[in-house]
Formats: C-alpha cells, sequence, structure tokens
C-alpha cells in the first residue's frame, strides 16, 4: 500500500513540476517576444485551441541558426508539449507531433545532430538522483528511438 501511495505522490509532484514548468517557460518566451497576454472577458468567448497554444512557442528561424545543439536540446526539453510523450497510448504519435511543432527539434533534425546530441546529453546526466530526471531521461530515449 505505501508504494502505491509514493507513486500517486510522485505522480502528483510530476504534474505540479510540469505546470510550474509550462508556466515558467510562457512567461520567459512572453518576454522575450514582447508579447502581452490579453485575458478574455469570459473564459468560452475566446478559447485557444490546442494548435494554437502550440504557435506561441515558435522559434524564429534566425534564433534557431544562432543556437547551439546544446542550447536546441535544452529548447525541446522545455517544451511545454513534451510531456505528451507520457500522455499516450502511442509515443511516436507525440514524438511525430514535437517533430512538426517543436521549432528547436526541428532544427536539431534538420542538422542531422538530434540522436548524437541526445546521447550526448544522456551520457553527461547518467546518474540519475530525482524522478524528474528518470522521466526527462526516458522521454528523450523515446524521442531518440523515434527519430
Amino acid at each position: 500500500m505505501k508504494k502505491k501511495a509514493m507513486v500517486w505522490i510522485v505522480i502528483v509532484s510530476l504534474v505540479v513540476v510540469v505546470a510550474i514548468g509550462t508556466c515558467l517557460f510562457l512567461n520567459s518566451r512572453l518576454k522575450k517576444s514582447g508579447a502581452e497576454s490579453i485575458p478574455a472577458e469570459t473564459p468560452m468567448e475566446n478559447p485557444v485551441t490546442v494548435d494554437q497554444s502550440k504557435d506561441r512557442f515558435h522559434i524564429s528561424q534566425e534564433e534557431l541558426d544562432k543556437m547551439t545543439d546544446e542550447e536546441l536540446l535544452q529548447s525541446v526539453i522545455d517544451y511545454p508539449y513534451l510531456i505528451d510523450i507520457f500522455l499516450t497510448n502511442h509515443p511516436e504519435d507525440a514524438v511525430a507531433s514535437l517533430k512538426e511543432n517543436c521549432d528547436a527539434l526541428k532544427e536539431l533534425i534538420a542538422r542531422g545532430t538530434a540522436v548524437e546530441t541526445i546521447d550526448s546529453y544522456l551520457a553527461q546526466h547518467e546518474n540519475i538522483t530525482t524522478a524528474e530526471e528518470e522521466i526527462l531521461r526516458d522521454q528523450l530515449i523515446v524521442i531518440r528511438d523515434n527519430l
């Protein structure tokens, strides 16, 4: 019974970490772009689709060209829809969506360095001490294996 409770604590903790990380990422992207969020008068008056939400994380080609492979991978790691890999029965579909919508991952693939960069990151971070690190490792492995 204790093991089941620990699993739930880990899951809830991860959801909270992802939510906080998403908020921080959104805030930093809004500040960089100079955009301001405009609140709707009522929640359903101006609904945002998932596709519109993904558009908010667009990185211009000019910015991508300036980024190192490691910076691109960090942008992939910070991409809020990375969690989709574990929210589906078919992780390869989530990776296909990432390849389509995550500009940083598209750039790594275009450079031909995606697998090498992921493998290098995994080698540098092989001493996993937290559940978050283990989840990130698993996400990167799923991405690498579906490129």
